[in-house]
């Protein structure tokens, strides 16, 4: 990756999206001493990173002299269009790290998988971001030499703990006490990632682990008995997922601003296959939630939005943005 300007698009709302971004600003500064003032990262959603490309889609020439290299991790467009439209005018200065399976599907069926970077479902953009970098005849991966810490985050975003011998509630209780100690915040996670890539005082360090897994249990378990009571006193039992016109899934759903996960349907369970989470978009719109509610079903979330609504995301969580008129519809019918 050669040029002089940077530009880090990555997922916002999560710490996939925030780990890859901070590993990869990381790889810029201390590995090929890219100076910091060259680096710009802008966080995204989905429907805002599609609000971007709408602005540069008329200049990308233009663009492209503001930015001598992209790199998108964790997120891609919508519109596959529009990520052949970039690689097109970035070439091999397009880099694009992702485990979203949807959009992958997409790039090999529609030819632009030869964008440089990692995509592998079966782990998390951090993880795929990590082994791109750091590890890309993937030796130290196989033999499992990777930072525990990331290990921990890439086993809950991409639902791939027992793959390192964890348990669901490990991964979640770590995930949860990292989002509530560092907040999300980007500075904070690049400092933190520094420090188990390059000093290696944090990575392994099984005290910290354990103070950020206590940290998290305690958060979990509050959240478990809100959810629960959440969902037996307003949970909405008469939806329905309208596979085709013989074929329906019982749906769950609530509306909610909030940061979701299957977990918080566990008072579904036995009643409904889906869960369904509503929230209004302060941009305009709303942004739908789906999710298996029992862990070893194998339906396609992530496929089944990309084809109804355009949008993706995993086998058992995948999300879309929809417009006003679409939720309205679905208020109506109770079907999505």
């Amino acid at each position: 990756m050669k040029g002089k300007t940077y530009l880090i698009l990555y997922h916002i709302e999560d710490n996939d999206g925030l780990f890859s971004c901070a590993i990869m600003k990381n790889y810029l500064i201390n590995t090929l001493k890219i100076d910091e003032s060259h680096i710009i990262t802008k966080g995204h959603t989905y429907k805002s990173l599609d609000h971007l490309y709408d602005e540069i889609k008329n200049d990308l020439g233009g663009f492209k002299s503001r930015f001598n290299n992209i790199i998108m991790t964790d997120i891609s467009f919508d519109d596959y269009h529009s990520m052949i439209a970039l690689s097109k005018c970035y070439g091999k200065h397009f880099t694009w790290i992702d485990h979203h399976a949807p959009i992958i599907k997409e790039s090999i069926k529609n030819k632009f998988d030869d964008i440089n970077g990692l995509r592998d479902i079966s782990h998390s953009a951090l993880m795929n971001m990590w082994r791109y970098l750091y590890d890309p005849l993937d030796e130290k991966f196989k033999n499992g030499n990777i930072p525990t810490i990331f290990k921990y985050l890439s086993g809950w975003d991409s639902w791939s703990y027992k793959y390192w011998n964890l348990t669901l509630d490990q991964v979640r209780y770590f995930n949860t006490g990292i989002t509530n100690k560092y907040d999300l915040d980007l500075d904070i996670i690049c400092k933190l990632v520094y420090m188990v890539i390059y000093e290696n005082s944090i990575g392994n360090n099984p005290e910290y682990i354990r103070m950020i897994n206590d940290y998290g249990k305690n958060i979990c378990d509050y959240e478990d008995k809100k959810y629960d009571n959440l969902i037996s006193v307003f949970g909405d039992f008469d939806w329905k997922l309208k596979i085709d016109e013989n074929t329906y899934r019982k749906c769950c759903a609530i509306f909610i601003q909030d940061v979701t996960n299957s977990l918080m349907f566990r008072k579904a369970k036995g009643k409904s296959d889906n869960g369904l989470v509503f929230k209004k978009n302060k941009n305009g719109g709303w942004v739908l939630s789906l999710y298996n509610i029992n862990n070893e079903d194998t339906f396609d979330c992530g496929s089944f939005l990309k084809e109804k609504y355009n949008g993706g995301g995993h086998i058992g969580a995948a999300g879309a943005t929809i417009t006003d008129n679409q939720f309205i519809d679905m208020i109506n019918k109770k079907e999505i």
